[in-house]
C-alpha cells in the first residue's frame, strides 16, 4: 500500500489513503505481462525446415530468462527481458547461434547458471574426426552471450572418457564446481554407464573426486542403465537419477556419491536405489531437493499404450517417503514428466507433455495434485495443433514459473517458452486519479477518473492507524459526497 497523502480543501483537511489497484490472477494462469499472452516462439534459423528445440531454461536473478537448445546441431542461446522481448544486449538481437563444422553436431541436454552470471551448457557432441561417435561436452558463455575463451577451447570442452556418451544433466555446487550426469556405452556397446563427472571452475576434471573427476556405478542385474539428471546437495554429495532395465522392464534408479567420489553406503543399498512399478515401465527424468532435504524425482511411467506423469519423493537416506502420495509416489494419467522444480514452500512442479500440449503440474508436499493451481493442479498450454512439449522449468524470484520446450510449427520443431503466474501474484494496474473539491457548505466531493470504473469503493475511518474502515456515504457512487466538518476523516479507495 502506498503511504497516505493529505490534501486540503479550503480550511478543511482530508486524509485520503490511496492504494494501487489490482486484479488477482489464479496460480497457473499464463502471465499476460510476458509478450502479451504469456508465450514466446523463437525462430533462430530462417530455414523453415530447421529443427530447433529448447532443452533448458534459466531464470536470472535480475528477472531475465535464458533459453538454451539446439538448431540443426548447433548450440543456441536466447535471452529475454522480463516482458518477454529479446534482450538486444545478448548475442545478436538476443540470440547466440554457436558455429560448428559442417560435419559436426551438438545436442544440448541441460544448462546451468553460475553465481557470476556465466552460462554453462552441456550435452553430446558428435565430432566427425573423433571416436567414439559421441562425447560429453560443456560450453561456457559470458553474460553477454560471447563464448568464454578462458574455458576450454573457445569456450568449449570435450571429454574423451573412452565411451560413446552424453552429459545428460548439470548442476553447479555452492563452491562453483560443476557436476554432470554422464551416460553412455563402451565402444562395443555392450556396457552402459551410470556416472558422475565433477569439474573445477575452469573446466578441468577435479582430481579430488575419485582421483580423476569421474566416478561410476553399476546396478546389479541390469541390462541397461541411463542417468538423466544430477543434483548437488549442500553437503557436497552428488545425486543421480535415471532408469535401469531389468528383465525387459525399466525401473527408476538413483545413486549417490560422497564428495570424494565414493558411493554413499548410507543411501539405499550400497549407495543405490531402485524403484519398480508392477507391470509398468518407470523412468526418473529429473531431480530436485526440497527445503527439508527430501529428494524429489520427476519422471514418467508407461503401461501398454497408457502414459503417466510421475512424482516421487525419497527421504535423505533413499527410502521412499510414505508421507508422499501412495508409498512415496504419485501418478497422473495422460501425461509425461521430464523436468522438476521445488518451490520455497516445498510444493513440487513437474512439466512435460499433457495430451500433446505443454503440461504443467503442481503437487502439494503430501503428493496430491494442488487444487489451488490451474485446473485441479494441472495446466495445459497449446502452441500448435500438432505436438507440443516442455523440456525444462525454472522458478523466478517473484514466484513465476517459466517453461521451455518445443512445438511443431509449419514444417519443423521450434523453440518455445511460456511464463505462468505463481502464488499470490498480483497484476498491478494504474490507479484512478483522485480529485477532492469543495461542495456545499460542510461537504466536499471526492471523485476519480476514469469515471467508467465501477468497481471502486471509498472507505473511511477517523484514525489513520487504528479503527475499522467503513463504507463512505454512497461509497459505490462516483463522485462521493463526504462530510467536511470536524473530526477529520481518512479515506482510502479500494478495488473490489
Amino acid at each position: 500500500m502506498k503511504q497516505p497523502f493529505i490534501t486540503r480543501c479550503g480550511a478543511l483537511a482530508f486524509a485520503v489513503a490511496g492504494i494501487i489497484t489490482s486484479t488477482l490472477a489464479a496460480p497457473g494462469d499464463l502471465d499476460p505481462t510476458f509478450d502479451g499472452d504469456g508465450k514466446v516462439v523463437f525462430v533462430v534459423d530462417t530455414n523453415v525446415l530447421a529443427f530447433e528445440s529448447a532443452h533448458a531454461v534459466l531464470a536470472q536473478p535480475d528477472g531475465k530468462i535464458v533459453v538454451v537448445g539446439d538448431s540443426d546441431g548447433r548450440i543456441v542461446l536466447a535471452r529475454l527481458l522480463t516482458n518477454g522481448a529479446p534482450d538486444t544486449a545478448f548475442g545478436t538481437n538476443g540470440t547466440v547461434l554457436m558455429p560448428r563444422a559442417e560435419e559436426d553436431f551438438f545436442y544440448v541436454l541441460d544448462a546451468a547458471l553460475q553465481a557470476d552470471g556465466k552460462i554453462l551448457v552441456c550435452g553430446s557432441a558428435v565430432i566427425a574426426t573423433n571416436t567414439p561417435a559421441g562425447e560429453p561436452f560443456v560450453a561456457r558463455f559470458l553474460t553477454n552471450g560471447a563464448p568464454d575463451t578462458t574455458f576450454g577451447v573457445n569456450g568449449l570442452k570435450l571429454f574423451a572418457l573412452g565411451l560413446a556418451g552424453n552429459a545428460e544433466g548439470m548442476a553447479v555446487q555452492a563452491d562453483g564446481r560443476i557436476v554432470l550426469a554422464i551416460g553412455g556405452y563402451d565402444p562395443t556397446f555392450t556396457q552402459s554407464y551410470f556416472a558422475a563427472l565433477r569439474l573445477l571452475t575452469n573446466g578441468a576434471p577435479d582430481a579430488a573426486f575419485d582421483g580423476d573427476g569421474y566416478a561410476e556405478t553399476t546396478f546389479p542385474g541390469n541390462e541397461q542403465q541411463v542417468p538423466n539428471d544430477v543434483a548437488a546437495q549442500p553437503d557436497g554429495k552428488i545425486l543421480l537419477t535415471g532408469f535401469i532395465t531389468v528383465g525387459g522392464t525399466n525401473q527408476i534408479a538413483l545413486a549417490r556419491f560422497n564428495a570424494d567420489g565414493t558411493l554413499d553406503t548410507n543411501f539405499g543399498t550400497g549407495g543405490r536405489v531402485i524403484t519398480s512399478l508392477s507391470l509398468t515401465n518407470a523412468y526418473g527424468h529429473s531431480l530436485a531437493l526440497q527445503p527439508d532435504g527430501g529428494i524429489v524425482v520427476g519422471g514418467a511411467a508407461a503401461f501398454g499404450f497408457d502414459d503417466y506423469l510421475l512424482a516421487a519423493r525419497y527421504t535423505t537416506n533413499g527410502a521412499p517417503d510414505t508421507n508422499f502420495g501412495t508409498g512415496g509416489l504419485t501418478l497422473v494419467p495422460r501425461a509425461w514428466g521430464v523436468a522438476t522444480a521445488v518451490q520455497p514452500d516445498g510444493k513440487i512442479i513437474v512439466v512435460g507433455t499433457s495430451t500433446n500440449d505443454v503440461g504443467l503440474f503442481r503437487f502439494t508436499t503430501a503428493g496430491a495434485l494442488d487444487a489451488t493451481f490451474g485446473n485441479g493442479g494441472r495446466v495445459q498450454t497449446q502452441f500448435s495443433i500438432a505436438a507440443d512439449s516442455a523440456s525444462d522449468v525454472a522458478l523466478q524470484n517473484d514466484g513465476k514459473i517459466v517453461v521451455a520446450g518445443s512445438a511443431f510449427l509449419a514444417s519443423a520443431d521450434k523453440m518455445i517458452t511460456a511464463r505462468y503466474l505463481g502464488d499470490d501474484i498480483v497484476l498491478p494496474e494504474s490507479p484512478p486519479t483522485l480529485t477532492i473539491t469543495p461542495g456545499s457548505p460542510g461537504f466536499a466531493i471526492i471523485s476519480w477518473t476514469p469515471a467508467t470504473t465501477t468497481n471502486w469503493l471509498l472507505r473511511e475511518r477517523l484514525s489513520l492507524t487504528a479503527g475499522t474502515w467503513t463504507n463512505a456515504p454512497s461509497g459505490w457512487t462516483n463522485p462521493v459526497i463526504v462530510p467536511a466538518t470536524s473530526p477529520i476523516r481518512f479515506y482510502r479507495l479500494l478495488n473490489s
